[in-house]
């Protein structure tokens, strides 16, 4: 009973220790803002350090191994599937959907492990926690933080597109109806300026839209060349509209009326093969991150 009173004692001593006065804290004492902000910043400090795995998925980020061939966790991002599941910053790794971890690299293990999540399934992850042996369950989600996202990107893309999309269309329909009554009439000016002026602020939103953090290089790369796409569709399209608006002039220097509409036909062409090539990498951008086929099929619906 001594011997217990003692390492009582002990107990409460040495938690007596890490006992702090609000003076030595600061004024106030430590607030919980004031620790959530640390415990913010420190997350992003260990997720920054070198030599460990990527978390585009999971949440998770794992060290080199140990002495044992065991992966430590580095960091766990804070609402995350890992999180979610318990795993705990200085967890060690041991064994992944049956698959056990010495010999394999941070990278093999993530890679694993974003492949199942993206995908909506969840991964039984074997532990070693204190010197205890645990197990934990990562599961995936219907839209995980990298697909939200490229979704998020893709849909600001959309949406800035869009707007040169219907000054387009009613550019089209305005030629369409003057092609035939000798082109081009008194209202040209006025739909020809409110047309570039629609695509000249497409453009700009377009620039503006920024790559999302925290997602793949390669989703990254499709994100920007959909922007790019889009946007040269846009300059294209202005680049048309010009061609009309020196009708006249070409048409008193000597160009035929074929050449002419030849050169607004090609202009056309070259915005159009923009646009769609454009939108398909941002459905493959999509279906990178694991979107499923109806979600990704619905994307350009109700334009």
């Amino acid at each position: 009973m001594r011997g217990r009173r003692n390492h009582a004692g002990g107990s409460q001593g040495r938690a007596a220790a890490w006992r702090c006065s609000p003076k030595c804290l600061g004024q106030g004492g430590f607030s919980s803002a004031r620790f959530g902000a640390l415990l913010l910043f420190l997350v992003v400090l260990l997720c920054a350090l070198p030599g460990t795995a990527s978390a585009y998925e999971t949440g998770l980020r794992l060290a080199p191994p140990d002495a044992g061939g065991f992966l430590p966790v580095a960091a766990v991002l804070p609402g995350s599937p890992a999180e979610k599941a318990g795993l705990r910053v200085g967890d060690l790794l041991v064994e992944v959907d049956g698959d056990v971890l010495p010999g394999k690299t941070p990278s093999e293990v993530q890679a694993h492990l974003e492949r199942r999540l993206s995908g909506g399934w969840s991964c039984l992850v074997v532990l070693v926690r204190d010197g205890a042996p645990d197990v934990v369950r990562l599961r995936g989600t219907y839209t995980t933080f990298a697909q939200q996202r490229v979704l998020d990107c893709a849909e600001a893309l959309r949406a800035a597109a869009r707007r040169g999309d219907v000054a387009w269309e009613e550019s089209l329909r305005f030629v369409a109806g003057m092609r035939d009554a000798g082109f081009p009439g008194e209202p040209l000016p006025a739909v020809q300026e409110e047309a570039r002026r629609a695509l000249r602020e497409s453009l700009r939103e377009l620039a503006a839209v920024p790559l999302p953090e925290g997602v793949s290089p390669e989703a990254q790369r499709l994100l920007a060349e959909a922007r790019d796409r889009l946007g040269r569709a846009q300059r294209f399209r202005e680049e048309a509209l010009a061609l009309l608006g020196d009708w006249k002039a070409r048409e008193a220097a000597g160009t035929s009326s074929s050449a002419r509409w030849k050169a607004w036909n090609d202009m056309s062409a070259l915005a159009d093969r923009a646009r769609g090539r454009g939108r398909a990498h941002l459905l493959e951008a999509l279906a990178l991150v694991g979107m499923d086929a109806r979600s990704s099929a619905s994307f350009f619906e109700g334009e």
